[in-house]
């Protein structure tokens, strides 16, 4: 579980950094751009250094989650990908873009789950506190995600119908129609809102496992649909399949754990009886 974790953060970072190294951010525009257009008017320099240094984060933070999981290396990614969010919720035009900070809410959790359970990692402290808020942590940010994901397919954002085109005729080699389209995409809706609430009041590794699934799909649709150019934008979402799987890996572990309890407990009953009546005097 924890080295799913790790992993994750460590493509999510590199996807992040590398999607900086070539492009502007919605935090560079925000920094930029003048106030009329919603922009704090500094100056390009001051905005590019401001991405230079979130780069190096970002780099900083893969080496970190790859080698030893740092409070005050990871902090950092999770402070960056609020920035993110809200940066594109401030700029953003329609109010799809007031769903980016709960959209973010995977890749903010992310670090902090990892940080929180990296020292905690051994059978006994599995169900401590720490792991256990580590992992409402993960169950709610990627509920968030999810439901934030509904909501942009509920009311049929640009580049998820253009997702659901472009993915048909790549890989299907068909011409879906765009009402088709725009029908798939509510029942996708649905389908989101119904497993973001399943993750958070049910331990269902099967929901979490499915959400993986969903969440692995939908990163590699951006590849599928801009090709590998857009492979950063595929990494950057490692989250949206790495937490859940996590989730559903720490259910599992400990619901062996309980298992294996229960089974001592019954051995050791049954052991304790018949040493008992071994031990009892015999009557005639």
């Amino acid at each position: 579980m924890v080295w799913v974790l790790r992993i994750t953060v460590v493509i999510q970072c590199l996807g992040n950094a590398s999607e900086l190294h070539r492009f502007d951010s919605s935090v560079f525009s925000f920094l930029w751009n003048n106030p009329e257009a919603g922009g704090l008017d500094f100056s390009e320099q001051t905005a590019a250094a401001v991405e230079t240094v979130a780069e190096w984060v970002l780099i900083a933070g893969a080496i970190s989650a790859l080698v030893r999981p740092l409070w005050i290396v990871l902090l950092p990614v999770a402070l960056w990908e609020i920035a993110m969010a809200a940066s594109q919720t401030w700029m953003g035009g329609s109010f799809l873009y007031q769903l980016a900070l709960p959209a973010h809410a995977a890749r903010i959790a992310a670090p902090i789950v990892l940080a929180m359970v990296y020292r905690r990692a051994a059978q006994p402290a599995l169900r401590g506190a720490g792991v256990v808020g580590a992992m409402w942590i993960a169950r709610l940010g990627i509920a968030f995600t999810f439901i934030a994901h509904g909501c942009e397919a509920w009311y049929q954002h640009p580049r998820f119908v253009d997702l659901l085109l472009s993915g048909s005729d790549q890989l299907l080699d068909w011409q879906m129609p765009e009402d088709k389209a725009r029908t798939l995409l509510m029942a996708i809706a649905v389908v989101d809102w119904i497993v973001a609430g399943l993750i958070v009041v049910r331990r269902w590794p099967a929901v979490a496992y499915y959400m993986a699934f969903w969440g692995a799909v939908t990163a590699v649709s951006r590849v599928v649909q801009a090709g590998m150019p857009a492979y950063a934008e595929a990494l950057l979402r490692a989250s949206h399949a790495g937490l859940p799987l996590a989730i559903g890996l720490y259910w599992q572990f400990i619901r062996r754990l309980d298992d294996s309890s229960s089974n001592s407990s019954a051995e050791a009953s049954s052991d304790d009886a018949v040493h008992a009546q071994n031990n009892s005097p015999s009557t005639s």
